[in-house]
């Protein structure tokens, strides 16, 4: 049985091509049903070991090897500053690319069985902000758990993850429907994401620095840096986050998969301390992380009466 776990769990740097930033699953629980949070299946991760069905049809999932994880920092720059006319230039002056770009095997809806299986806290509990978080993540370790990610091709006619969908898919599982409506998001201009909750709430996702690297034919390196900034009426200062999702693909034909994953992943989710959680604390923190989540997940299509 998939396991589920709080929203506060929905990790990633921002929308980090699958996933919200756990905090925005965090937020908008609260924003639409202050007096009850369901828990949630937005997780993300590699499977490496056999799991259980991601739908009724399906019996497991292959054990494969998934490759190691390690973190990159790239060169200053803002994203979308300039607005979309000009984001294609974001590359130049040393952004990294305009958007993340996937191989075509990517493309399509996805069921995705994932797995926290590390949370570290690099410069002791006390630099963390919300030790709730880490500890509710401690307790969710190694508990295979589900939701579905979506990719297509752009105008540009290459294969971009959906991020809107992906953040609205994630966001439904423990709010219920109608999420979708609620994000505001354009793939030509695809640096900025906008959650709208309730009562005059938002949560905004700007990705201020990315790279990609392909390794081999069957292998993909991508990294983003996003910031988040919280606004609701019950707070005078918006509450500003940062993170990074750093993740590894590896991919294989789906005739090779023979019903198995497609692609596999590890993905590693680094939070940094803003001056939201005051200045003193982030100078000391010197730039490090103050929590490190490692998951691993593994792809698969839906079947296909869902696909």
């Amino acid at each position: 049985m998939l396991a589920r776990t709080d929203p506060k769990l929905c990790s990633a740097a921002h929308v980090c091509g699958h996933r919200p930033h756990r905090a925005i699953c965090d937020f908008g629980a609260a924003a639409c049903n202050p007096s009850r949070r369901r828990q949630s299946t937005c997780v993300t991760a590699a499977q490496s070991t056999s799991s259980p069905n991601i739908a009724s049809t399906r019996r497991g999932i292959l054990s494969l090897l998934v490759v190691p994880v390690s973190l990159a920092c790239e060169g200053n720059a803002e994203a979308s500053i300039l607005g979309p006319a000009v984001d294609n230039i974001w590359e130049g002056i040393g952004g990294g690319p305009p958007d993340l770009f996937y191989p075509d095997i990517f493309e399509g809806t996805w069921d995705v069985v994932s797995t926290l299986v590390n949370v570290e806290t690099p410069l002791g509990p006390e630099y963390v902000p919300d030790i709730k978080v880490v500890n509710r993540a401690k307790s969710e370790l190694n508990k295979p758990m589900q939701y579905s990610v979506r990719f297509f091709k752009g105008d540009t006619g290459k294969v971009i993850t959906d991020r809107r969908f992906n953040t609205g898919s994630m966001l439904e599982m423990y709010n219920g429907w109608g999420m979708m409506d609620m994000i505001e998001w354009n793939p030509n201009d695809p640096n900025i994401l906008k959650v709208n909750l309730p009562g005059e709430t938002s949560a905004l996702t700007r990705v201020t620095r990315r790279s990609e690297t392909t390794v081999g034919l069957d292998r993909l390196e991508t990294s983003e840096y996003s910031q988040q900034v919280f606004n609701s009426p019950n707070s005078t200062v918006p509450r500003l986050t940062a993170s990074q999702c750093f993740t590894k693909y590896k991919w294989r034909s789906e005739e090779a998969a023979k019903g198995g994953p497609v692609i596999i992943a590890t993905q590693v989710v680094s939070s940094y301390l803003t001056v939201s959680a005051g200045e003193q604390r982030m100078i000391e923190a010197m730039g490090k992380p103050v929590d490190v989540l490692t998951y691993r997940m593994a792809f698969m299509r839906p079947p296909v009466s869902r696909a």
